[in-house]
């Protein structure tokens, strides 16, 4: 049996070559020569249980980047006993100029081209006379996704649940929602407004308070007021929540570090919590190596504190679970907590620190 890994060593030495469209070409060429039944399926599924068809293709020959003519290179070529399928794939990329076009000029009327592609990726370009709409295909990642995984439940396969996770984490699924989000979702909404609600009504409450306190501690604060900052302004592709309101940052164009407070679910519970962050990489590598820094981030720790330290992204925060009470009693519960909190961030002299950095390296 040809190894898929051979296949896959030739990208490995060009790094031009390493991209996401030639390793799912040489996964997908893999199954469908590897697995007869999978490729009954495939074919199937793509000339609609066509016997005829399917029959020329049971037992082709298949290979991957497979040069057509002087200038075109296929990504997957099925030869068949009466004619051959021709599987381009695209991914990253869009259609070279004229491709498609000269792909089909290939073709005669007992053969196929297949154009596989992502759902949001964009229709081809080619004269569609009578002849090019019958042997043109236009197929996504996401039905192939489908028919591997039905495939796979009795198949069990290692090499095909490692294919799929792969495709998974590139979104290449059809997303559907199950019985239980659906249910869920009913209580969605009033959480998300009820959790709006709580900051809001938390933070503008306490708002002259917590001012006056950062500002008689650290000078002035750039957030005039307390607010909601919507995603577009605070840039987290992997942000557990979109509720979080600013406190304090030193600079007014700079987003060196921050002090916030966010709701997030961890582990399936809410927690209201006081955080000061950085993305910046000076600064985390400032905390990193600065000793008087790391000392008092220790000490915090030992006050219940934690601290998420990444190569982009540091934090020391604090977490308090939210109960099912009103606004008002959870407000009312929390204020000293969330109060004690940013003073002992104050106390312990960390923001003063990135804060006399930030004036250094300006």
């Amino acid at each position: 049996m040809e190894s898929i890994f051979s296949n896959l060593e030739k990208y490995s030495l060009n790094e031009k070559k390493v991209t996401r469209e030639n390793l799912l070409t040489e996964l997908f060429g893999y199954i469908l020569k590897n697995e007869k039944e999978f490729r009954k399926i495939f074919l199937q599924n793509v000339f609609n249980k066509n016997k005829k068809i399917i029959n020329k293709f049971i037992n082709a020959e298949i290979s991957t980047q497979k040069s057509i003519s002087n200038d075109s290179i296929i990504d997957i070529f099925i030869k068949g006993n009466d004619g051959n399928i021709y599987i381009e794939n695209k991914v990253d990329s869009n259609e070279g100029e004229g491709q498609i076009e000269r792909y089909l000029k290939q073709c005669d009327e007992k053969d196929f081209l297949i154009y596989l592609t992502p759902k949001n990726h964009k229709e081809p370009k080619f004269i569609k006379n009578k002849k090019n709409k019958k042997i043109f295909k236009h197929i996504h990642w996401e039905e192939i996704y489908d028919y591997l995984k039905n495939y796979n439940q009795k198949r069990k396969s290692e090499i095909i649940s490692h294919i799929l996770s792969y495709m998974e984490g590139l979104f290449m699924i059809n997303i559907k929602f199950t019985k239980e989000e659906l249910n869920s979702a009913k209580n969605a909404f009033p959480f998300i407004t009820k959790s709006n609600q709580l900051l809001k009504e938390f933070f503008l409450n306490n708002k002259n308070n917590i001012n006056s306190k950062i500002e008689e501690k650290l000078g002035t604060n750039h957030f005039k007021e307390i607010g909601f900052a919507s995603d577009d302004e605070f840039d987290r592709d992997d942000f557990q929540t979109e509720f979080y309101y600013f406190i304090y940052r030193p600079q007014k164009k700079n987003w060196e570090f921050y002090l916030y407070s966010p709701i997030r679910i961890i582990n399936g519970r809410p927690y209201l919590v006081v955080s000061l962050a950085s993305a910046t990489n000076d600064f985390i590598s400032f905390i990193k190596k600065d000793k008087n820094i790391i000392k008092k981030i220790n000490n915090l720790t030992h006050n219940n504190w934690k601290e998420e330290l990444e190569s982009d992204w540091w934090e020391i925060y604090k977490e308090f679970e939210l109960e099912p009470k009103s606004i008002n009693e959870i407000t009312n519960k929390l204020t000293p907590k969330i109060l004690k909190a940013i003073d002992e961030l104050i106390k312990s002299r960390i923001i003063q620190m990135l804060a006399n950095r930030s004036k250094k390296i300006k």
